[in-house]
């Protein structure tokens, strides 16, 4: 166990220690071009004084009407970015948000959506079913109260991220101390692209609290016998699994990292009655939802006899085709508006993964290895370096106003003061990654550093898939995480107590 655990450490650090590497050879992003030197001179700087704050949080007596009071600030600081960010930063919904936020109109004031703009939307994409219905939902509501259909399901944005807030909070709170859960809020307030995304409603911000709550739920199960609690708690996993699922698929890799963390830690008998719970809380609501909603006639999501996208166009426009003309293309990996479209012209979904399958080789054997992995390191870096993770061009399509805001952080030259923030904190997070593995390795720890292990999920698959910076949004609170615990293990002056208590001995 304890080398299984030293192993994962050892991949973690030569994977990120790649990215760190290649952010200084190629841009994070190719609509601009930033001194990554800069970003992470702020990155250290940040660091430094987030350590002075972090001993002096650490060293204080925090009662629990003190706490109140801090997290209500905290509360209210995070509510005030939110509706500046509102105000200033809004956007029409386009792409797969205006697609989704548009049928969920239509069928709350029409009651159907056999008339609706990209019918078959659904029927390819059904990860964005549950999306429509919360939508369709929050509108219907909005309507009794007079609210309009934005301010409803924007609304809604706001509430996941902040309930995906407060459940980082009682998630540190648990695992270290009351005083870390406060220094996690100012790490929290750090993360910029956590507020700018409260104008764009869609699975990256709507999973925000999938991830963590898993890791929150299983610090309430008993490791050493099999009880109620255990069910319960069993059941909520699963009913967050079938919403992961539903939501964003790679929500559910920091599942897949605590099961194998259980599988090599665990006794057999608890672990298996705990995913058996598991497994049939999340089975049973995902034949409900299919039954009442995915194969509802009403709602009309089946409309011809393609099927959905097959998994293998995502893999297939993970991977550039280097003799075709991409001066369009916004991303090494990213959406390829000719990927898709020729995924779409085929009759059924099962000739087109054909396709996507021939394609994908193609361009393998186009690029060869040295080709294909110089290819890797520019997608790898596109997606792990943009502190912004796509924020600040979400935010330039369809804007519904200019605002002095709008031109400072995304319009004017001025935007590379964002640009060089956001990446600092980038930065920060990963020498913290990376400095954490050879804190850790040198530990004694027989478990699983299962938080790593998410994170080497979510690179290695983005790695393969169709990405963005943007896909990295529901994994910020284990990046907080992550600060903390490097925090919380690099204690300086107990360290150097330590060492003087030895002398004197």
């Amino acid at each position: 166990m304890k080398v299984l655990n030293k192993i994962i450490l050892v991949i973690v650090f030569i994977s990120f220690i790649w990215i760190f590497i290649g952010s200084f050879i190629y841009g994070s992003s190719v609509y601009y071009q930033e001194n990554s030197f800069i970003s992470i001179g702020i990155g250290i700087l940040i660091g430094v004084g987030l350590y002075s704050l972090y001993k002096f949080i650490i060293k204080k007596k925090i009662l629990k009407k003190t706490e109140f009071i801090i997290f209500m600030l905290y509360i209210l600081i995070v509510t005030i970015l939110q509706y500046i960010v509102l105000k200033n930063l809004n956007v029409i919904p386009s792409w797969d948000y205006g697609v989704i936020f548009d049928n969920a109109l239509k069928y709350v004031n029409e009651g159907t959506r056999h008339n609706a703009v990209y019918i078959e939307y659904f029927q390819y994409f059904p990860n964005n079913i549950l999306i429509f219905c919360l939508m369709t939902l929050f509108i219907k509501i909005g309507t009794l109260f007079h609210v309009g259909a934005l301010i409803s399901i924007e609304f809604m944005n706001v509430s996941f991220i902040d309930f995906a807030l407060v459940i980082l909070y009682l998630t540190v709170r648990k695992m270290y101390s009351v005083n870390h859960a406060i220094f996690s809020n100012i790490i929290t307030l750090l993360f910029i692209p956590l507020f700018l995304y409260s104008p764009v409603v869609y699975s990256d911000t709507l999973s925000l609290f999938v991830g963590i709550s898993f890791i929150y739920l299983f610090t309430f199960i008993d490791k050493k016998t099999i009880c109620k609690k255990n069910v319960f708690i069993s059941i909520l996993i699963g009913i967050l699994m079938f919403i992961g699922k539903s939501i964003k698929i790679t929500s559910l890799i920091v599942l897949i990292a605590i099961f194998i963390k259980y599988i090599f830690s665990h006794k057999i008998k608890n672990t298996i009655f705990i995913f058996m719970i598991i497994f049939m809380s999340f089975g049973s609501l995902n034949l409900v939802f299919n039954k009442l909603i995915v194969n509802n006639n009403k709602l009309a999501f089946q409309v011809n006899d393609y099927g959905q996208y097959p998994y293998t166009h995502w893999l297939m426009m993970g991977i550039e085709d280097i003799d075709a003309d991409n001066t369009g293309r916004n991303s090494y990996g990213g959406y390829n508006e000719f990927d898709y479209n020729k995924t779409r012209n085929f009759s059924t979904g099962k000739e087109a993964s054909a396709y996507n399958i021939k394609e994908y080789k193609n361009r393998l054997k186009k690029m060869g290895f040295g080709g294909y992995l110089n290819y890797l390191t520019k997608k790898v870096v596109n997606t792990w370096s943009d502190g912004y993770y796509f924020a600040n061009v979400a935010l330039n399509i369809n804007p519904i106003n200019e605002t002095n805001l709008r031109n400072f952080l995304i319009k004017n030259d001025t935007r590379y003061i964002g640009i060089y923030f956001t990446k600092g904190i980038q930065y920060l997070f990963l020498m913290c990654l990376l400095l954490g593995c050879m804190v850790n390795f040198r530990s004694n720890n027989k478990e699983i550093d299962y938080i790593r292990l998410a994170i080497l999920g979510l690179m290695i698959f983005l790695l393969f898939w169709e990405t963005r910076s943007r896909y990295l949004v529901n994994f910020i609170p284990l990046f907080i995480l992550i600060i903390v615990d490097f925090y919380k293990k690099i204690d300086f002056d107990k360290k150097i107590d330590k060492m003087k208590r030895s002398k004197n001995e």
